[in-house]
């Protein structure tokens, strides 16, 4: 999954759902990532969280409280359409199993080598 550029009022962001925003955000937010954009239109504060979870990765000093002064209520839908693509299911390794495509092996029960 690569990373997609945002820009928000005079500066431009780097964000990406890996691990390490995933982490972030249910730490922050205190509930799972994908209970909460299971619905279509997640709160304003939700969102915001994510996009501050999704910067981790290449702005680490980027604070919650400095984003957020960045942004302003009219931010939400253009916000949302930046995060949306993310949860497709490609961006996530998934894709739907060809016709006559061999199954995966199981992997091998920990402990064994």
């Amino acid at each position: 999954m690569q990373a997609v550029e945002i820009v928000l009022r005079t500066k431009r962001y780097k964000i990406i759902l890996d691990t390490a925003a995933v982490l972030a955000f249910e730490e922050r937010a205190k509930k799972g990532l994908f209970e909460v954009f299971r619905n279509d239109a997640p709160s304003f504060t939700d969102l915001l969280t994510l996009v501050w979870a999704m910067t981790r990765t290449h702005h680490a000093y980027l604070t919650f409280e400095k984003l957020r002064g960045e942004v302003e209520l009219s931010d939400y839908q253009y916000l949302q359409e930046c995060v949306t693509q993310f949860f497709k299911a490609e961006n996530f390794g998934m894709k739907k199993a060809e016709e006559g495509e061999a199954p995966a092996d199981d992997a091998p029960p920990l402990g064994d080598s």
